[in-house]
Parts: C-alpha cells; sequence; structure tokens
C-alpha cells in the first residue's frame, strides 16, 4: 500500500474524493494519507470515536467500536466494516449499552462469531454477535454478574475458553486500580484467575499467541506501581504458569511503556504502542518475541497511535489514532504496510 493506486483504492471506501491527500470537509482539511504512508479508514462524526480495529478471519473486513460521546465514552456499539470501496460502517449491536471489542482476537474462530463485553442486563458479561447486520443473533456468554466488571475477551484458538480482564479493585482512580486475567471455561462457566493472584499487581488486555499456547498481557512494572507510564510485555501459558517478561528482551534506547499489545499472526513478533526514547506521543512499534531490536511501524509525531491489529496474512496493521495531539481526543481508524523487516 502506499502507492497512488491504492490511495485511490481506499479512498473509496467512503465515496469521498478520489485524490489525494486531503478533502474539504468539516472543519478542514480531511486528511487522507498521513506522511508516514497510513491511509485512513474512518471518517470523522461530530462527537464519535473509532477504535479497536479487528480484522475478520479471511481479512475482507474489520470489526471495531464506535464510541459515541468521544474517547472511551460509551455508549457503544460493535461497527463492522468491509474492506472494499464504498462500503461504510455497519452496526452490529444497539446503542443504549457499552459493548466494546478488543483490537486482536475478537472472533470465535470455530463459530465465526464476534465475541465483546457489555453492561447490559444489568451485568459486566460477555455476549457474541454474528458478523451479519440483517441477522446479528446476539448471545450472552457468561452469567458472573455486574461485579467484578469483565472486559477484554479473546477467544482461545480452539475455541473452548476466553482470557479476559477481571477488575480487582472497585476505585474511580485509574492509578489505584488493579486487574487480573482471568481464563474462563466456555463449556462449564467455571472462571480462575490465571494471573496477579496476590491482588497487588495489575494485568490487562489479554490476547491468545495464534497456536494457542501463550497468553500475552499487558503488566505495570512492579518497580513503579502507582504510576500509569510503566507497562511491559508479558506472556504466560493459558494455566498462568511460565510468566515471561518480554518487553526485557527488547533492543532500544530508553524503553517506554509497551501498550495495546496484540500479536502478529505468525507468533514471531507482537505489536505495541510505546514511545521509547522519551517521545511524546506513542507510536505503533513490533517487538521480536525472541529479543532484539524493535521495528517502528507509525511515525506521525503529532498524533498518538495505539490499539493495533494485523491482518491475517500479516501484510497490513490497522490502528487507532487520535484526531489531535490530545490523547482524550476521539480516534479515528487507520491501515499502513507491516515493514518489510517483519515479513517471514
Amino acid at each position: 500500500m502506499g502507492g497512488s493506486q491504492d490511495i485511490l483504492r481506499w479512498s473509496g471506501l467512503f465515496g469521498l474524493c478520489l485524490a489525494a491527500v486531503a478533502c474539504g470537509g468539516g472543519g478542514g482539511p480531511l486528511v487522507m494519507q498521513r506522511d508516514d504512508g497510513a491511509l485512513r479508514l474512518t471518517v470523522p462524526r461530530a462527537g464519535e470515536s473509532n477504535q479497536n480495529a479487528c480484522f475478520s478471519p479471511d481479512g475482507s473486513f474489520l470489526i471495531f467500536t464506535r464510541f459515541a460521546r468521544g474517547y472511551n465514552r460509551g455508549p457503544a456499539q460493535i461497527m463492522r466494516l468491509d474492506l472494499a470501496p464504498d462500503a461504510e460502517p455497519v452496526a452490529l449491536t444497539s446503542g443504549d449499552f457499552d459493548h466494546v471489542n478488543v483490537p486482536y482476537g475478537c472472533f470465535d474462530r470455530t463459530s465465526g462469531r464476534v465475541v465483546f463485553a457489555a453492561d447490559r442486563d444489568g451485568a459486566n458479561d460477555i455476549w457474541s454477535v454474528a458478523p451479519d447486520a440483517d441477522a446479528p443473533d446476539l448471545r450472552r456468554l457468561t452469567n458472573h454478574g455486574e461485579l467484578p466488571v469483565w472486559i477484554e475477551p479473546v477467544v482461545s484458538p480452539d475455541g473452548s475458553a476466553l482470557a479476559l480482564e477481571a477488575d480487582i479493585m472497585d476505585t474511580t482512580n485509574e492509578q489505584d486500580a488493579r486487574a487480573a486475567i482471568v481464563r474462563v471455561d466456555l463449556a462449564s462457566g467455571e472462571a480462575t484467575r490465571i494471573s496477579n493472584t496476590s491482588g497487588d499487581q495489575d494485568d490487562r488486555l489479554p490476547s491468545w499467541s495464534p497456536d494457542g499456547t501463550q497468553i500475552l498481557y499487558q503488566h505495570r512494572d512492579p518497580a513503579q506501581p502507582n504510576s500509569l507510564e510503566h507497562w511491559q510485555a508479558w506472556v504466560m501459558q493459558p494455566d498462568g504458569s511460565g510468566a515471561q517478561n518480554l518487553s526485557a528482551g527488547a533492543v532500544v534506547d530508553q524503553p517506554g511503556p509497551d501498550t495495546d499489545l496484540s500479536w502478529m499472526p505468525d507468533g514471531r513478533f507482537i505489536l505495541s504502542s510505546t514511545n521509547p526514547g522519551g517521545v511524546e506521543h506513542p507510536s505503533i512499534y513490533l517487538l521480536p518475541v525472541a529479543g532484539g531490536a524493535t521495528i517502528r511501524v507509525t511515525n506521525e509525531p503529532d498524533r498518538e497511535d495505539g490499539a493495533a491489529s494485523a491482518s491475517p496474512d500479516g501484510l497490513r496493521i490497522a490502528f487507532e489514532s487520535h484526531r489531535s495531539p490530545d490523547e482524550s481526543s476521539p480516534s479515528d481508524l487507520w491501515i499502513i504496510d507491516t515493514p518489510a523487516a517483519a515479513l517471514p
């Protein structure tokens, strides 16, 4: 991607001007391609924020979360966007509750259904929906109730279990919040905490490896327990054993926090939103699982990029980018080529 034909192809998703880099609209020019080569997938609408891009198993469409009132401010809907000219996003859920998917691993590959967290029916549970706007067929997968809050669900490759993030401290102060990774057996409904069993750490956003042997998660640096700027990429086995710090093996000057983690399809790299070397705004990087130099994916100095997700063939990466340098500003979805150095 990045050539003139690709610009035409992707700008055609929304029937907008076919040329170029900027189209007039709204409060100013609508940038269709950034200097780093990323191409726009969603068009801003007043107040809304488009987040958590997740490729379908065949790579033909994206699932994402549309927040109605700004970044992470619900109510929120699960949306589908076909990656084809003139396609427009369509809603798979209502706009009455918070329905939120993860940016990678949102599909149950055994059923083809989309899995997400929702605060509907007086609980904070996990649901699924068919990716068909004409017949969404909403189903509830768990029945644990209102508390603890369960979010960020991902399905194991064999479809037998969920991994999710469970709040373990009731607080409105994000700095004091603590979470753990929980595995839920879908047949029995049994839930087992597999990380932070002591309750004094903070583990978030699980991501099941493509081969099902590991769970990636975001771990707050125990040396900085009261800072939201010190996160590391860890992996463990599905039973919680064998925890390993992947950030420690990355070769990078002045490492930044590794957040919004997800796998590349071949399992050799993970995607991270980070700002190494003291860069003000995070960008998307590839971190080698076996250790070594990181690879930068996005490079737009005045924007914060996060929640990256790789296509099934590993050739493209979708991500969210804030509309201004303010990290609380709404975001839109973009897509960029995977750097050649990370391809098999």
